[in-house]
């Protein structure tokens, strides 16, 4: 995560500690140590110095880069939470395994939880697109919109990436909308050289169809 405002890059991993580095002089300025697992994602607040990180602990920890302080944690997921998208407000979203994507009130220490469709993927990646709407990426390829005004996805596109099953767009998206979202998937693969069959490539299995990262314009 890079903060512009403060001129600082924060890097984490699999040795549960954040890592703060000054953009401008290259130098490591300080470390955050307080997670009980791998640290899966970072988030800065636009416009403030306030952080966020997801984690194999289960939790949602919050910094300020401002004190180079822990600030609070979050609980309320029951596995291993894997992204984590802040707005401008004190709003957060995140997603974990235990397939529920979760809305954070970060000042009120509420929380509203989403679940997607039975059946449907492990939820991987978030991303706001408004104040008051977001995206996830499923590993079984599937990308939708959600609100907080509705429990369950306002719509998706199912297997957007992937390989040999039919993409399928919400009841409302119409033939054109569908034709050209394939064809954009279609133009992504020739892009990384994978060839246009109904099957899997052989090296590639079922990762083929996560989305691991998603990225919204608000």
């Amino acid at each position: 995560a890079v903060s512009q405002e403060h001129n600082m890059l924060c890097v984490a991993g699999t040795d549960k500690r954040i890592h703060v580095w000054d953009t401008r002089t290259m130098k490591k300025v300080h470390e955050f140590a307080s997670h009980r697992g791998a640290v899966t994602g970072l988030a800065i607040r636009d416009g403030t110095g306030q952080m966020f990180s997801s984690s194999t602990d289960k939790t949602l920890k919050v910094w300020s880069l401002d004190d180079m302080a822990y600030v609070d944690t979050l609980f309320g997921h029951q596995s291993d939470v894997l992204g984590v998208a802040p707005q401008r407000k004190e709003r957060v979203v995140t997603v974990g395994r235990d397939r529920t994507c979760r809305f954070w009130k970060v000042a009120e220490d509420s929380q509203l939880i989403f679940r997607p469709s039975p059946g449907g993927g492990q939820l991987e990646s978030v991303a706001f697109t408004s104040a008051d709407t977001w995206i996830t990426g499923a590993d079984d390829g599937t990308v939708a919109l959600w609100s907080t005004t509705k429990k369950r996805s306002v719509m998706e596109w199912k297997n957007v990436h992937g390989f040999g099953e039919e993409m399928t767009g919400p009841k409302f998206a119409t033939e054109d909308e569908v034709d050209a979202a394939v064809e954009s998937r279609l133009d992504a693969q020739a892009a990384c050289g994978m060839p246009e069959t109904p099957d899997p490539p052989s090296n590639i299995g079922l990762c083929g169809r996560w989305v691991n990262a998603g990225a919204g314009s608000k």
